[in-house]
């Protein structure tokens, strides 16, 4: 047997499969991921955009810790505040429309610092619905997430150009084997 046959044979075509389509998988999930992240915050922004900055008071603010996916804990800040439109009060807890949960309860801390209870600062008012008011317009992290998403679906196209390329390596190799005259 020639050294192109055996190298054909070294090559498993059920790993590359496997890595074909467990690349494929990741890919998708990764930009499906990415795009998700992206979009709902920029929605949630540009929802906002025409919001009237109103001001508020800040009655109560805490970090609360809620459960996790997969041994994540997830993180959020409340922050009770209270404003006036058209003289009429009232009461909302959304920090923003964006994305709202974190794992970095160190990140969220340093959000609800930033609002003691007392405090007199802005809030954003839906000019329609005056009961729907956010702190800030902000997207949150999701950026950062979008890119996990992004790293997440750039290593799963690497996974199925690799398992694609070794492939057809082998199917080239096996057809010079067949090609080639055994002495």
């Amino acid at each position: 047997m020639n050294t192109i046959a055996a190298k054909a044979r070294h090559s498993s075509p059920r790993m590359d499969y496997l890595l074909i389509v467990v690349g494929a998988l990741m890919a998708a999930v990764g930009f499906l991921f990415a795009i998700s992240a992206l979009t709902s915050s920029t929605v949630a922004t540009v929802g906002t955009s025409a919001w009237t900055e109103t001001p508020c008071v800040i009655v109560s603010s805490e970090v609360l810790s809620l459960g996790g996916v997969m041994a994540v804990r997830q993180f959020e800040p409340l922050i009770r505040f209270r404003y006036t439109v058209d003289k009429k009060e009232y009461m909302s807890n959304l920090y923003t429309r964006g994305v709202r949960h974190y794992d970095n309860k160190a990140a969220v801390r340093k959000i609800v610092d930033q609002y003691p209870p007392g405090t007199n600062t802005s809030c954003y008012v839906n000019p329609k619905a005056p009961q729907e008011a956010v702190l800030t317009k902000s997207v949150g992290d999701a950026l950062p997430r979008g890119g996990y998403g992004l790293i997440i679906g750039l290593v799963g196209m690497s996974l199925a150009w690799t398992g694609r390329r070794r492939r057809r390596a082998a199917q080239r190799m096996e057809q010079e084997a067949k090609a080639t005259p055994t002495a």
